[in-house]
């Protein structure tokens, strides 16, 4: 019963730390996209304002 739990347990510590790399990958993703986006608006709206 122990050595089980100890098996599950250490599963679900393997599939979260693969679950947090993917995520911090897609997080990097989205966050060079938002801040291309952000950097495309800001210079979009000072060409329009000048």
């Amino acid at each position: 019963m122990n050595t089980a739990h100890g098996e599950v347990l250490g599963v679900a510590a393997v599939a979260a730390g693969l679950a947090v790399d993917r995520f911090s990958e897609v997080i990097t993703w989205y966050a060079i996209v938002l801040a291309i986006l952000f950097v495309t608006v800001v210079v979009t709206y000072r060409h329009r304002h000048r």
